[in-house]
């Protein structure tokens, strides 16, 4: 693999693993927002829409036995880094995908 497809992919992998440890430690209220998406729509927005989704999973794999949530946090990933990659705006198309959802 070239140099810069191995840093990105590891920035990746640091992103969905500090989203794991996001949605490990939050308590409360703080949980119900999914804190973990943060950084794993960063990840898609900045690296595209395979490594956003690739972060996403490794976010959400153990901290939440719920499929569905697995899905949708793997579907915004997807949405808002081809957005981001087709120059659309993320916001917008983030904003559409939880409309839509």
């Amino acid at each position: 693999m070239e140099r810069t497809r191995v840093r990105r992919f590891a920035v990746a992998v640091a992103a969905g693993l500090a989203g794991f440890a996001l949605q490990t430690v939050a308590t409360g209220s703080i949980a119900a927002f999914w804190p973990g998406r943060a950084l794993t729509v960063a990840a898609a927005i900045l690296l595209g829409p395979w490594l956003g989704a690739a972060a996403a999973v490794l976010a959400f794999w153990n901290s939440t036995r719920r499929v569905a949530l697995i899905a949708i946090c793997v579907g915004e990933a997807l949405v808002v880094g081809t957005a981001a990659n087709r120059r659309f705006p993320a916001l917008i198309a983030g904003t559409l995908f939880w409309v839509a959802n």
